[in-house]
């Protein structure tokens, strides 16, 4: 400190007077309320993946068709490059001593109007040509969901042997014309699985008198 500073002090700085806060705000908001917020969606408990709707569908062929001593076994898929792969249909198995096979499917009428024939792909028709020219009896199996997608959805479950429903692909295409034309099933087609269907009466499931399958042993 110099004479002068002794003798003459300097004057203290003055403290610019602070606003008060506004009520009701955060004078030092938390870290987490810092920066944008993400924006959260609520999750559709109805959604399902066509994996899930596919397993829904496999589970169904076996445990009903289980009820009728047809009993199904799961063919492995076989891990490649890309993955694990299918090199056949679903389930085989065996009817009446023949050798069978079965590809399942599961259709969520609440999701979609109409059943692509495409969901039968061009390796699953192969696998079902050289199932029959192997002397397998070949299914296809076709869950009906009526609600959400679960099991006990399902009141009807489809059972046609696979050169009939190459018959119903070929009237669905005489039925329908523009983008419909041999292209999927609609509501209004489900008329030519008459006589195909496993039907549920309460907790059990029973075959029509007309079904083709009446004659195998209920269990």
């Amino acid at each position: 400190m110099s004479l002068l500073d002794e003798y003459f002090p300097r004057p203290e700085p003055k403290q610019r007077p602070q606003p008060a806060p506004e009520q009701g705000v955060i004078e030092q908001p938390q870290r987490w309320a810092v920066g944008p917020q993400p924006k959260t969606t609520k999750r559709d408990p109805n959604r399902v993946t066509a994996k899930q709707l596919e397993r829904i569908g496999e589970g169904l062929a076996s445990y009903v068709l289980g009820k009728f001593g047809i009993v199904l076994y799961k063919i492995p898929l076989v891990e490649g490059y890309y993955g694990y792969t299918s090199i056949d249909v679903d389930f085989q198995g065996a009817y009446q001593g023949r050798p069978l096979k079965v590809e399942a499917k599961a259709w969520w009428s609440e999701r979609s109007s109409t059943f692509e024939l495409s969901r039968f792909s061009k390796n699953e028709r192969r696998y079902m040509r050289r199932g029959m020219a192997q002397g397998f009896q070949c299914w296809i199996t076709i869950a009906l969901l009526d609600t959400e997608p679960t099991r006990g959805a399902c009141n009807h479950l489809y059972v046609v042997p696979w050169s009939d429903w190459l018959i119903i692909e070929g009237l669905l295409g005489e039925r329908a014309g523009g983008n419909f034309k041999g292209r999927s099933m609609r509501g209004r087609d489900i008329d030519l699985l008459d006589g195909y269907a496993i039907v549920r009466d309460g907790r059990r499931w029973v075959l029509p008198a007309r079904h083709w399958l009446a004659d195998a042993p209920i269990l």
